[in-house]
């Protein structure tokens, strides 16, 4: 598993299918089912198995058949999935294979084991599998969760050990068929993979700091650059420069993700002479930034001249109302023969104007990122708007300093169009709404 990638969330599945899915894992997982809960004496117990793929759910499926285990692999591709399931629920098929669709929505008290063949570094999709077995039902004594353990490394810093119910429980002392929550309880056997040979044996001690839970607090470069308040290509010169040192670095093919410790903040903005910019100064940082006058295209201009036609007293605008007013620009400019910006694009295809769900993407890609990277403006999915800051839109909801924005933005624009072809001046400042 050393050599499994990860992108920052959890491991890449093509790596896993690759390096996890081996004849003897497999044999094992059946070996150990068939041990502990078919030819044990035990009352029967259904269970899910949860796999790498749905290829390996099927494989993991044929395998349990063929030692006579009651088994069906589901998928969403599978059109037997529903029938399976519900022979399942019945006790008519006593496991189930699967890599993704039981993970949410799905509810089944009668699940007494589940097994975790498909290691994960994400705490949400563990729990959620997890979450499968942990109803009461009758005669249900326990639910008994089989964690897969490979042979996991890392590069340098970084470790990429998956959850386990250990981990999740906090639980150091790692026992097979204890009882988690209560760990006083003695056990003599542990399933655990190591290599390519795989067998049942003692564990005393395992680390149960996974990636979420160790470096919960850490920045990436994105949220650093945010924090510091430049941009995340200048943090990344640093970086390869050798100037800023990143605390954690995962490999990802020839490239490597980055994490910082919070304390690296007050570090670099000392040693790089860098600004505190806070609630106090985002006043004289907004006026600051928007007076720079820099515009590689056209969209940050149109973009705030936009926004000011719809958005509303607490400095919210409807994305899809902001969508409209802002292509009325370019659709003028195109109707009327006229340069639609300085370099190539998308607004010159009436078919791209056309579509205000590419155009939203375009709006919140650039130029609305350059305002949020600043905290000057948020995007809230679940209202689909976004809005100024309340901080900084309580110091500019007055007359005097939406007009100054207006102005700034306006005679910018004329500037910019002027030097590409023409501007109809009078026709947007009555758009607009502007005393010139």
């Amino acid at each position: 598993m050393s050599e499994v990638r990860f992108n920052g969330k959890d491991y890449y599945s093509s790596d896993l299918q690759r390096t996890v899915i081996v004849p003897s894992r497999d044999q094992l997982i059946v070996d150990v089912l068939k041990k502990y809960f078919i030819d044990s004496g035990m009352p029967k117990k259904s269970g899910i198995i949860f796999c790498v793929s749905v290829a390996h759910a099927k494989k993991v499926a044929r395998l349990m058949q063929e030692h006579n285990i009651s088994c069906k692999a589901v998928s969403g591709n599978d059109k037997k999935s529903l029938k399976y399931i519900d022979e399942y629920q019945e006790g008519k098929i006593q496991f189930l294979t699967t890599c993704s669709l039981l993970n949410e929505g799905w509810d089944s008290p009668r699940t007494s084991i589940i097994v975790m063949a498909r290691p994960t570094m994400s705490k949400v999709l563990y729990t959620q599998q997890i979450g499968r077995g942990t109803r009461k039902y009758k005669g249900k004594e326990a639910l008994y969760v089989i964690d897969i353990v490979d042979n996991y490394g890392g590069l340098g810093t970084f470790k990429n050990t998956p959850w386990s119910i250990h981990a999740l429980l906090g639980v150091s002392e790692y026992k097979a068929w204890a009882d988690v929550l209560n760990p006083d309880s003695k056990s003599h056997e542990e399933v655990i993979l190591e290599g390519l040979y795989e067998e049942e044996r003692k564990l005393e001690h395992i680390d149960i700091f996974t990636f979420e839970e160790k470096y919960a607090d850490y920045l990436s470069d994105e949220q650093l650059a945010r924090e510091l308040y430049i941009s995340t290509g200048t943090l990344k010169s640093w970086v390869k420069k050798k100037e800023v040192k990143p605390d954690v670095q995962i490999p990802v093919g020839k490239k490597f993700i980055n994490y910082y410790h919070p304390s690296q903040v007050d570090k670099i903005r000392k040693f790089k002479n860098l600004k505190v910019h806070n609630d106090e100064t985002i006043y004289e940082d907004f006026f600051e930034f928007i007076e720079e006058g820099n515009y590689s295209l056209s969209y940050k201009m149109v973009f705030i001249l936009s926004m000011f036609k719809v958005i509303n007293h607490n400095g919210e605008c409807n994305l899809d109302e902001l969508v409209t007013e802002f292509k009325k620009f370019y659709q003028y400019r195109l109707d009327n023969n006229l340069k639609i910006d300085r370099n190539k694009s998308p607004f010159e295809n009436q078919d791209f104007i056309n579509n205000n769900s590419k155009i939203k993407q375009n709006i919140l890609a650039n130029p609305f990122e350059k305002f949020e990277r600043k905290r000057f403006m948020y995007h809230c999915k679940d209202l689909n708007n976004i809005s100024f800051s309340t901080v900084l839109w309580n110091k500019i909801n007055n007359k005097n300093d939406i007009n100054k924005i207006k102005m700034i933005f306006f005679n910018d624009l004329v500037k910019y169009y002027k030097e590409l072809d023409s501007f109809d001046i009078e026709f947007w400042k009555n758009y607009w709404i502007f005393t010139i």
